[in-house]
């Protein structure tokens, strides 16, 4: 067997002599200079295959332990955030049933109109600083809506997962808060009926007003009148939609929906005419005289119905109604 290397270095030295025809210094070569005989290409295999698999070992143990702290340990954590992320809950207001005079004609109605809605489970734990930098950013822009801060800070810390900051918002308002929706998208643009009153002096005391009901979530109820009186008549069951929505808050699809079933008509005994003179002729005499009010009531003899029922002052129930 040949070992050139070890003839080189060794002729360069005195202490070993080397004889080809014998191992015996080769050995002591090999021993003296440390250098081992040279592997086979089968050792080498196994070698290289052994470190691989341990490599890939490793490899496996790390990925198991962040599955296990992704899916155990964090793992509702984790499912919540994505869902939240995922699916928006919208409510859907049902409208509230007509109120017409004993003809028929309409006294109150249902009108669509924009409303700004802030979904809290999108914001959380940040929706008070997410909503000053809102408000920060519309007083830039030259218009009349005002973030009432104080309304929305105390829904926020009662728990509403849904706060309506506007119920009527104009066209050019609509127009300016899409164009930020996307810096915010725990705000939307929802399409929600609002309450009309077409006589709404003449008839504010006897139909009253409905506005937002002391609870978490928003909720319409009659606030005076008949709209207080018969609100469970009137007011119909709201409904909900089940969105998917994209990282923006931009709706995808929709998951489910469940349909608003409006509320029923009611038929007063009042006459609308009648009620309109009524209201007239009091308005005239008190601002003629110096009396501070009145009011007028007339009845039907036959059986006490009331076919106008009226008060001045009063006042806008259109701008009292949410």
């Amino acid at each position: 067997m040949n070992y050139p290397l070890i003839e080189q270095i060794a002729s360069r030295s005195n202490k070993y002599k080397f004889n080809k025809s014998t191992n015996k210094h080769y050995q002591e070569a090999f021993v003296g200079f440390g250098v081992d005989e040279p592997r086979s290409k089968s050792q080498r295999v196994y070698v290289s295959s052994v470190a691989f698999s341990l490599l890939v070992f490793g490899f496996m143990l790390v990925l198991l332990a962040k599955t296990y702290s992704l899916q155990i340990i964090s793992g509702e954590d984790n499912r919540m955030l994505a869902e939240g992320n995922r699916v928006r809950v919208a409510n859907i207001e049902a409208e509230r049933g007509l109120i017409l005079d004993t003809n028929g004609e309409v006294l109150a109605r249902n009108t669509p109109a924009f409303s700004l809605v802030l979904s809290t489970d999108f914001c959380s734990p940040d929706c008070k600083q997410i909503v000053r930098a809102f408000s920060d950013e519309i007083k830039k822009h030259n218009t009349s809506f005002n973030v009432d801060l104080s309304y929305i800070y105390d829904k926020i810390e009662n728990g509403a997962s849904t706060v309506i900051l506007s119920s009527d918002i104009s066209k050019d308002e609509s127009i300016l808060f899409e164009s930020m929706l996307h810096k915010y998208p725990s705000f939307t643009i929802v399409v929600a009926p609002k309450r009309q009153y077409l006589y709404n002096e003449s008839f504010a005391h006897l139909i009253g007003y409905v506005g937002y009901a002391e609870v978490a979530e928003p909720l319409i109820e009659g606030k005076e009148g008949v709209e207080a009186s018969y609100d469970d008549y009137v007011r119909g069951i709201p409904g909900g939609e089940v969105m998917q929505v994209n990282s923006l808050g931009k709706k995808i699809a929709v998951l489910s929906k469940k349909r608003a079933q409006p509320g029923k008509d009611i038929q007063l005994y009042v006459i609308k005419d009648l009620q309109l003179l009524a209201y007239d002729l009091l308005r005239d005499v008190v601002e003629n005289t110096q009396a501070t009010g009145g009011a007028i009531v007339a009845q039907d003899p036959r059986n006490g119905g009331i076919l106008a029922l009226v008060s001045y002052p009063s006042f806008d129930s259109n701008k009292l109604s949410t």
